[in-house]
């Protein structure tokens, strides 16, 4: 098993492509926080990516956003309706989509964008919650939550053969599929993960929290607060029914993550209705953003 785990290893750190934003993702990004900076600027550079500029139309002319005032046909117009900091968000999420598009091929993309969606929105709602939120950086947990199963559309992608056994495994036992995947791999897919971020050369705290994400009690003293929080983002997440088919969704929140993270169980039920308002809209949102405006199921918000 530490052969193949270092054959796992060496092969994830030799990818020649790793995926990567568009240009126009990395362009625009500094004009949101320009004053100077119109609509017509933030559009231009967009529409330098047809695929993004694609995204952002049928997001603002989708049910995501209430289809107000009729329908538009220019970027610019999209961006206004959007305003810059929705549009800010559309473009990192959409362009993260985007970047992932040619990994895990056979695996539902939707289903599992939906699940990181809202397990990001989850990272973000819970992080001013905690005993200590200035230890938690909510744009920090978003971007943690929106990558936090990268490893598995790697492992899917590389190692189709040994996932369809770690597949048959968790079904056939009833385990984990993070156990499983340590059982057949030596590494499950939070590690797998964090050896592409270290890849990217994001801050190490956030491939630590994606890398224990399913083991927080594993995780260096210095990286629990952040990893816990995590770990409660892709629990909530799992718990509306957001996951792939595939997905252990009996899987137990660890006991340190309530401890660690100090959020006050009187506050807890007021947590999870706001991200039960988020779940809708994060279903419209993937959908709209990979070009199909008709999702199959939409939580209820009950």
């Amino acid at each position: 098993m530490a052969a193949f785990k270092e054959e796992i290893e060496a092969r994830l750190n030799s990818i020649e492509r790793l995926p990567a934003l568009s240009p126009a993702v990395l362009a625009v990004q500094p004009l949101f926080q320009d004053a100077s900076a119109g609509p017509a600027d933030v559009a231009k550079v967009i529409e330098s990516d047809p695929g993004l500029a694609g995204a952002i139309l049928r997001l603002a002319n989708s049910a995501y956003h209430g289809q107000r005032a009729g329908r538009i046909a220019s970027v610019t117009q999209a961006v206004i309706r959007l305003g810059f900091q929705e549009t800010a968000r559309v473009v990192r999420d959409a362009g993260t989509m985007a970047a992932f598009h040619s990994l895990g091929k056979h695996l539902d993309h939707h289903d599992f964008w939906r699940h990181s969606l809202l397990a990001a929105m989850a990272a973000r709602i819970l992080a001013p919650h905690a005993a200590q939120p200035e230890r938690l950086c909510v744009d920090e947990a978003y971007t943690a939550g929106l990558l936090h199963d990268v490893g598995l559309l790697a492992l899917e992608e590389y190692f189709p053969i040994q996932m369809n056994h770690v597949h048959h495994l968790t079904s056939l036992h009833g385990a984990p599929q993070p156990d499983i995947e340590m059982e057949v791999l030596g590494m499950d897919h939070g590690a797998a993960g964090a050896i592409l971020l270290r890849q990217w050369n994001l801050p190490e705290h956030l491939a630590q929290a994606i890398q224990w994400h399913h083991h927080p009690s594993s995780a260096p003293e210095n990286a629990r607060d952040f990893v816990s929080l995590i770990h409660l983002a892709d629990f909530m997440s799992l718990g509306m029914g957001m996951g792939l088919a595939i997905e252990d969704h009996s899987l137990k929140c660890s006991e340190l993550t309530w401890n660690r993270l100090g959020i006050s169980t009187d506050d807890f039920p007021l947590l999870v209705s706001q991200l039960e308002k988020e779940a809708g809209q994060c279903v419209l949102f993937v959908a709209a953003s990979q070009g199909n405006e008709t999702p199959s199921h939409i939580p209820s918000k009950s």
